[in-house]
């Protein structure tokens, strides 16, 4: 389990991103009003206020020091996820040189809202579903706080029902009050709430400095060279690469590239759109190979993919959580149902009519597919003259569906 989390979330995603080039100190901030303090009805604490973290103050350690119970906040893209992901290298390497160290396991609540179970029964699940956890054991590493849960995206949770993801998690803490656990969610997202979660310790991820950006930049090396030079000739830049999320952009639209080829002008949103147009460019190029699909489809099904995700309040995509009623008509959702339904009668046919001993039949099938949606192409056709030896009642079945 531990190799499967590192294998994911490490090598697969933090090691694939800034981290990968140079590390990106990023400024932390206590916020203790952020949480619900237990104890403030039995005693009068002088007002607590925000500080700074000392720089290069590790996310373990400051996990460690608020009781192994965090609370991380931020704007979008300011890295709230990276530090989550940092924090778990930290724990993963801690299990591994203790094996009474619990398990650290990283959680996106974005598919809580689905199933709205207990925090529990939710991570049973998802350690089963995600990890290919046998469920048995999943239970059994819950009910005995065998896991560290760590909470990924509770802004992700459709805006309805974040205050009840809230109030599970609260309720989890209950429960289960001596298991650590860290929380990330948008500040702002988390500040709306009704709730305040019962945890011990709350952060705000700052936006990047100039300083800090530039230290960066220095450290990725040649690679960046252009960025810099780019950004000692018009400072303007500075405002587009406040969060690591704009500044891994900007690295790798421009990775390799000259200050002059690093053109950007008109407004900020302006400024903004030809960078991600860069970035998409960049994308296609790094492929190396001749795609598949044309660029425009590509990114037309893409576009469609993030807007559905988006109306069914998911952020992580599964292809098994896909449902005919992603797509926008009506007539859609009935061709896939209606292709489901009859590959279902033709694999009948098919056992049956290999049960009973029809030989040379199947290659004359004609199977002619029609584009629906970036996953759904169907539409079959079936010359049932072929089939004189098929069991009626499988014929009938293949007629009645279509």
């Amino acid at each position: 389990m531990l190799q499967k989390v590192r294998n994911f979330w490490i090598k697969g995603i933090l090691e694939q991103s800034l981290y990968a080039v140079a590390r990106l100190e990023l400024g932390l901030t206590t916020k203790p009003e952020a949480i619900e303090d237990t104890w403030k009805i039995l005693v009068q604490r002088p007002n607590q206020i925000s500080q700074p973290l000392p720089p290069g103050t590790r996310i373990s350690s400051t996990f460690d020091e608020f009781n192994k119970a965090l609370l991380i906040l931020g704007a979008p893209g300011c890295g709230k996820t990276t530090l989550l992901l940092e924090l778990t290298k930290d724990l993963l390497d801690r299990a591994e040189r203790d094996s009474n160290q619990p398990i650290p396991v990283v959680f996106n609540l974005s598919s809580w809202v689905i199933k709205k179970f207990q925090l529990a029964n939710w991570m049973v699940d998802e350690l089963s579903e995600r990890y290919q956890v046998p469920r048995k054991h999943a239970q059994i590493w819950i009910d005995k706080d065998l896991i560290i849960p760590l909470l990924d995206g509770l802004d992700e949770v459709a805006p309805d029902y974040r205050s009840n993801c809230a109030e599970a998690i609260n309720a989890f803490r209950k429960k289960h009050g001596l298991v650590p656990l860290a929380v990330c969610s948008r500040v702002t997202d988390y500040e709306a709430l009704t709730v305040k979660l019962h945890l011990q310790g709350a952060l705000v991820v700052q936006p990047l400095t100039l300083e800090q950006t530039t230290h960066y930049l220095i450290q990725a090396g040649a690679p960046l060279a252009g960025v810099r030079a780019a950004l000692q000739n018009d400072e303007s830049l500075w405002e587009l690469l406040d969060t690591p999320l704009m500044l891994s952009v900007a690295a790798l639209a421009y990775y390799g590239r000259s200050a002059k080829e690093i053109v950007l002008t008109g407004t900020s949103e302006e400024r903004k759109s030809q960078l991600f147009a860069k970035y998409t460019e960049a994308m296609f190029s790094r492929r190396g190979k001749a795609l598949l699909y044309s660029r425009q489809k590509t990114i037309q099904w893409l576009a469609w993919l993030a807007y559905t995700l988006a109306n069914h309040n998911q952020s992580v995509f599964y292809v098994e959580w896909m449902q005919p009623n992603w797509l926008s008509s009506k007539w859609q959702q009935w061709l896939v149902n209606l292709g489901a339904v009859v590959l279902s009668g033709l694999s009948g046919a098919l056992i049956c009519g290999l049960l009973y001993g029809v030989s040379g039949v199947w290659d004359k099938i004609v199977v002619v597919t029609r584009e629906v949606s970036p996953f759904f192409m169907v539409t079959i056709h079936v010359d049932i003259s072929d089939f004189p030896e098929c069991p009626s009642c499988v014929l009938n079945f293949a007629l009645s569906k279509g």
